[in-house]
């Protein structure tokens, strides 16, 4: 059986290949790929640039992942973009 891989993407490569037509090579990768919720209202706020990466982090191809640990999400916020 098949490990489970936990795959998170940020705004570029969503934005990429929604604008290009080919969300689909996310399935390629085999499993649900997750976003965090700054990504998706990222995505969001660019809507007008990039209304198809809107509409893909609006839909449910991406589920949000919230992070389990707040603490450690700020200490990455200082030396990760």
């Amino acid at each position: 059986m098949a490990e489970k891989r936990l795959i998170i993407s940020n705004t570029s490569p969503i934005i990429n290949l929604a604008e290009i037509g080919h969300l689909e090579l996310f399935e390629l990768l085999g499993d649900k790929v997750h976003i965090p919720g700054a990504v998706r209202d990222e995505l969001c706020a660019k809507s007008d640039l990039f209304p198809l990466g809107a509409e893909a982090a609006k839909s449910e191809k991406f589920p949000i992942l919230a992070p389990s640990n707040e603490l450690l999400t700020r200490s990455f916020a200082t030396t990760l973009h």
